[in-house]
Order: C-alpha cells, then structure tokens, then sequence
C-alpha cells in the first residue's frame, strides 16, 4: 500500500456568483440571489476510483461525445440521477447556501485594511467568497478532526482541491487562511463561535484546478448546483426545484453518523438565520427537509 500525504481530499466548487453591488430580486440586472459553495469529502484511499466515478457520471448523464458534465446544463431528470448515483459513494458533503439579499452593497472594512497584508498588491480581495468558504471549512476540517480521531487514533491530514472561479486570487486565499490561522493562536480572532481546525489543514495541500482538469471537482459541482436550483428562481427563471438535492440526504454530512441527527447548521447550513433571509415557501421546501424550522 502506497503511503500518502494526506487522509482525506475535499473537493470545492459553487453554484451563482459572489457579487454584492447587485444582487436578485432586489435589482433586475444584479447578481444571483444565491451564492452555495459545496465541498464533498473523500477519504484518499478511494482517491483512484474518482475518475472511475466521472467516467460512470459521464455515461449516466452525458453523451459519448462529452468527456465532462455540467450539473447545470442536464435536463432535471438526468440531474436526479446524478444524485441519486452520487448518494450510492462513500463520500460525505456539505452545502452552504448563502441568500445574499441583507448582503447587497456590504463593504467589509476589515477586509480591505488588511489587504496589503495579504497581498502586498492593488486590492483584489473577494472578502465575501473567502468568508464563506471559511464557514465551509469550519464544517469541514471539525467533521475530519473527530472522524480521524476516531479512524486513524491522530489529526488526519486534507487537502483542499478548489474548482478555479475567475475573479478569485488563490495564493490571496491562501494568505487569507494564513493570517485566520494567527489570529486563532493569538485569541484575536473578531469572531471565533467557531474555527477551523487548522490540525488537520496544512498550506501545502491547498490546490486549485480548471473544473475539467479533474475528475473529484464534479462531485461538488453536482451538490452546489442540486441546493442552488432547490434554492433559486430568479437565475434560473423556474420555480425551485429541490427533488435533486433531496435524493443526497444520505450523503450530506450529519455532526454524529446517525441518520436521525439531521444536517441542519452543519451539512447543509441557510446563511443567514431563516428569520432574516425571508424566504418563500418553495425556497423552504429544501431547509425543512434538511432540519430547518420556520420562525
């Protein structure tokens, strides 16, 4: 048996667009209401059947002519059977769905004070998108800390596998999880009801890949846009259809292995509170299922 670097691999992608200046409904020409960043967790044992999985996925899903699939793009039964197939893995996933409605034309100072400090260069700091994929990787790095533990007797090791967004610096991402990190060790941190496990993350293992250069990268691609099209309405110009997401219950992550302990807050997290983000009904239908309650 081959010994590797790491233990586990979380695979990253998002479905909609981080920008804030605009933002649907509340501008007819704004940006996405939603923004959901989805990781999927893999253990590295079964890194060498992911391409076997992409290959099965194509064949499901796609034509013979196309080596790759795009979640968004298939017709919604075939989007059924992608979930359906990946709820057959031995992965766990986690979805952050962001309403950014209460975020439009927020300016996060803190952001772009230290700016220099992590880039040392004209600002291009995506504050918003780095934001939420800490929160993603709280959920994250304390699922593989405590299952480690219990697995492996130790911290085990994961690397972070990004689907490449244009607009997004990664080695400013990089940084970004840098200074987090200092602050945690400090006990400066502005916010800290939770963080991130940083025994399990390590800079060396952070990559970030073109979608197609990768077979791991459409597992969450299929997860982020299953909870976006439960989600949105205004992009895609349909009422919300969660059936797809909902076929991934068994697959999205729960704080204890026990299917009764629902994902709510920790797999599947609604940012922000459902008493803020003024959701309708249809937009419900995917929380409630997941543990959401409406108050």
């Amino acid at each position: 048996m081959v010994d590797l670097d790491y233990d586990y691999i979380a695979y990253i992608d998002e479905a909609g667009d981080p920008g804030l200046r605009k933002v649907k409904p509340l501008d007819e020409n704004g940006s996405s209401e939603w923004l959901v960043l989805s990781a999927v967790l893999v253990d590295a044992r079964n890194e060498a059947e992911v391409d076997t999985w992409g290959h099965e996925f194509v064949k499901l899903c796609g034509s013979h002519q196309n080596k790759e699939i795009h979640f968004r793009k298939l017709p919604e039964n075939k989007q059924i059977i992608a979930c359906q197939h990946l709820a057959t893995k031995p992965v766990r996933a986690f979805a952050l769905c962001s309403n950014k409605k209460n975020m439009k034309s927020w300016v996060n100072p803190y952001a772009s004070a230290v700016n220099v400090t992590l880039a040392g260069k004209k600002p291009t700091y995506c504050w918003f998108y780095y934001w939420l994929s800490r929160i993603l990787l709280e959920k994250v790095t304390d699922y593989v800390y405590r299952r480690s533990m219990k697995d492996l007797g130790r911290a085990g090791r994961l690397k972070i596998i990004f689907s490449e967004r244009g607009g997004i610096r990664y080695d400013e991402l990089e940084e970004y999880y840098r200074l987090l990190n200092w602050h945690d060790r400090k006990g400066t941190q502005f916010a800290d009801r939770d963080k991130i496990t940083w025994e399990v993350m390590d800079k060396d293992l952070l990559e970030a890949h073109p979608h197609n250069s990768r077979a791991g990268l459409l597992l969450p691609d299929i997860v982020a846009s299953s909870f976006f099209a439960a989600c949105d309405k205004h992009d895609r110009n349909k009422p919300p259809n969660p059936l797809s997401a909902f076929k991934l219950d068994s697959r999205m992550t729960r704080r204890t292995d026990r299917l009764d302990n629902n994902p709510c807050g920790y797999g599947v997290k609604l940012m922000p509170h459902v008493r803020i983000a003024n959701l309708d009904a249809d937009q419900m239908r995917i929380f409630k299922h997941y543990g959401y309650r409406e108050r």
